[in-house]
C-alpha cells in the first residue's frame, strides 16, 4: 500500500512534466523512457442502483505512458486526457414506482424507455506493472484514480411527447414530483485495468470504473466497463 501510494504522487508530478524532459533510460527490456499514443474504445457503462442497466458507449483520447522501473522494476505511470461518454438505459416505471410507490402510472402516459448520456474529460492516474511473456508481447496491469468533469449529456423525458432534459444542472419531473435530481458535473472514482501490448506499440486493454462520487442527490455512481485499443508512437 505504501509502495501504490508513493507511485501515485509521483505520477502527478511526472505526468506535468512528461514534455519537459525525458526520463533516463532504465531496464524494462524494449521499453522507452516514455511513449505517447493514440486510444479509442468501446464502453458499457451504468449507474449503481439496481433500477439501471448498462448502455452502449464509447472514448477516445491521448494515453502517456512513463517507465517507472527506476522506483521499482518493471514498473510504469500511466496518465492522459480522454473524452468519455457514460450513461445508463432504464424503464421509467421502474424508476418512478421506486421513489414514488403509490404514482399512478397507466398504458401511454409515460415513454418507458428512458436512457442517460453524459460527456465527460477525464484525466486517468494510474500505476502499473508490466510481465514480459515474449520478445513481442507482454502482460500488463495497473490501477489508480481518475478524475472527470461533465461537458453536457442529455436524459429522456418520462412525459410523452416532451424534449429530453439536459443531463447537468436540470432534475427530471413527472406528475408533479421530481423522480431524479440534477446531474453533478465532478465525477472522481478508481480504475482497474490489465491489457497486452505488442511490439511496444499496439495494446488491447480492458477495465473497469467504479465511480465514488454521488453523481446526484439519488446516490447514483458511475459504473463503467471498458475495452479500448491504443497505439504508441515510437
Amino acid at each position: 500500500m505504501k509502495k501504490l501510494l508513493f507511485a501515485l504522487v509521483c505520477a502527478l508530478g511526472l505526468s506535468s512534466s512528461v514534455f519537459a524532459q525525458k526520463l533516463p533510460q532504465i531496464p524494462i527490456e524494449g521499453m522507452p523512457p516514455y511513449k505517447i499514443g493514440l486510444t479509442a474504445g468501446f464502453n458499457a457503462s451504468s449507474f449503481s442502483a439496481s433500477d439501471f442497466s448498462s448502455r452502449a458507449a464509447f472514448s477516445f483520447g491521448v494515453d502517456f505512458m512513463l517507465d517507472a522501473s527506476e522506483l521499482i522494476p518493471s514498473t510504469y505511470l500511466r496518465t492522459g486526457l480522454l473524452l468519455q461518454m457514460k450513461g445508463a438505459s432504464f424503464k421509467w416505471d421502474e424508476v418512478v414506482k421506486h421513489r414514488f410507490p403509490t404514482a399512478d402510472i397507466k398504458p401511454g402516459n409515460i415513454d418507458n424507455d428512458g436512457y442517460a448520456k453524459a460527456f465527460y474529460i477525464e484525466i486517468p492516474i494510474h500505476y502499473g506493472y508490466v510481465y514480459g511473456l515474449t520478445d513481442d508481447w507482454a502482460l500488463l496491469g495497473e490501477t489508480g484514480p481518475y478524475l472527470a468533469i461533465g461537458l453536457g449529456g442529455s436524459i429522456s423525458n418520462p412525459n410523452p411527447n416532451s424534449d429530453s432534459y439536459k443531463f447537468f444542472g436540470q432534475s427530471i419531473n413527472y406528475g408533479g414530483n421530481q423522480v431524479l435530481s440534477s446531474s453533478k458535473r465532478f465525477d472522481f472514482g478508481w480504475d482497474f485495468a490489465v491489457s497486452a501490448m505488442y511490439m511496444n506499440q499496439h495494446q488491447f486493454k480492458i477495465g473497469y470504473q467504479f465511480g465514488l462520487l454521488n453523481v446526484s442527490d439519488d446516490f447514483l455512481q458511475n459504473r463503467n466497463l471498458s475495452v479500448a485499443y491504443s497505439y504508441f508512437f515510437e
